[in-house]
């Protein structure tokens, strides 16, 4: 029996029929709005490892050129992914030169002419924008990760044409990454969480928290990895705590063992830490107002801090942000990083702790320091 999902009008390369044309326009357009409206999980269990985009391509086209042709419902089980993401996927790759043609009669894919050599095609924008991931690298020189990564970029730096490699080469020259204490990473603990995440299995490992004297073991359904500050992070189900929590990888200890499957629940990322300034997400509810001074006026006005932040500009060159977090111990760590440039108008519990840590720093440094002599 045929297999209906691979004979979708997208595929078929001899469309004579204009009603048949605007019909896969239609299912086009409404594809691309069903995208859009992809939840961050969705995408984001995407790019887990195993589930890679461009890990994907390339393995499709290990499977086209080897003559099979494979078809939608077959790589649709080989990479557990939905018939949408797989079309989206041949797309791409013959927007960007591959031959990729589909048989009804042999009811898969093939190539239509020889891929020995084939250069992947790139706009300027795709061009800027792996140099910028490629750049963003340099964070982990001298941990597990960045040996990978630049093989990884090497791999795809070897398929564009000589004019985008010279492109390259100027960006090379004329941009530079200076990333500020990055995280020693360990390689072998973050790629058993992303097996574990795209596998859907739990884990179980030992974490400590900052300040305490003792770790424990902890059992959680991980969902998502994500990247704060140079800081990775793995958000999961707590099943002691029946909650979802936050884990930074830097702080578990010892091996992570990997456990049954666990069943799916609905999670939302950005719904998860939108009041959190940055990973930190509490029970509270604050309207957090700060007044900045002219100096870090024109600092903040740069930059994007938070979702609900709303800068007001005030005469003589001052400026006003108000935005809502759940928690306070980040922004009161942001807000002593600004010194005397910034005052807390709200919450009064977050101008008392600041008034309280600025009041211990003075009563250290009011003794006088005695010099020490080198050894």
């Amino acid at each position: 029996m045929s297999e209906n999902v691979t004979l979708e009008p997208i595929y078929l390369e001899d469309m004579k029929n204009s009603k048949v044309k605007k019909n896969a326009k239609d299912r086009a357009s409404r594809r691309r709005g069903a995208r859009e409206k992809l939840s961050t999980v969705e995408m984001m269990g995407r790019i887990a490892v195993g589930r890679d985009g461009i890990e994907r391509f390339f393995k499709i086209k290990d499977l086209i050129a080897k003559g099979d042709y494979p078809n939608c419902k077959q790589m649709m089980r080989m990479f557990d992914v939905s018939l949408r993401t797989l079309r989206r996927d041949i797309q791409f790759m013959r927007d960007r030169g591959w031959p990729i043609k589909f048989d009804p009669q042999r009811n898969g894919f093939y190539f239509s002419e020889p891929i020995e050599g084939q250069m992947v095609r790139m706009t300027e924008a795709e061009i800027f924008a792996l140099f910028i991931a490629q750049k963003a690298t340099e964070q982990y020189a001298g941990t597990a990760l960045y040996a990978p990564l630049q093989t990884a970029f090497s791999k795809l730096t070897m398929r564009l044409d000589n004019r985008e490699k010279y492109t390259m080469q100027d960006l090379d020259a004329a941009l530079s990454f200076r990333p500020f204490a990055p995280e020693i990473m360990d390689h072998e603990r973050f790629k058993k969480l992303n097996e574990a995440i795209h596998q859907r299995r739990a884990v179980k490992f030992t974490y400590k928290k900052p300040g305490e004297k003792k770790a424990e073991l902890r059992q959680v359904d991980p969902y998502v990895l994500t990247c704060a500050d140079n800081t990775w992070y793995v958000i999961g189900y707590d099943d002691e705590r029946k909650d979802f929590r936050t884990f930074a990888l830097g702080r578990i200890q010892g091996s992570i063992e990997v456990g049954e499957k666990y069943e799916q629940v609905e999670f939302d990322v950005n719904e998860y830490l939108g009041k959190s300034l940055n990973m930190m997400k509490g029970d509270g509810d604050y309207e957090i107002v700060l007044q900045f001074d002219p100096w870090s006026t024109d600092i903040i006005r740069t930059r994007h801090w938070h979702g609900s932040a709303q800068i007001t500009e005030l005469p003589g060159g001052g400026s006003q942000m108000r935005m809502r977090l759940s928690a306070l111990e980040e922004v009161e760590r942001w807000v002593m990083s600004w010194g005397t440039h910034v005052t807390v108008m709200k919450p009064g519990i977050l101008a008392r702790r600041v008034a309280t840590i600025a009041g211990d720093l003075a009563k250290r440094y009011a003794v006088e320091v005695e010099p020490q002599s080198c050894p």
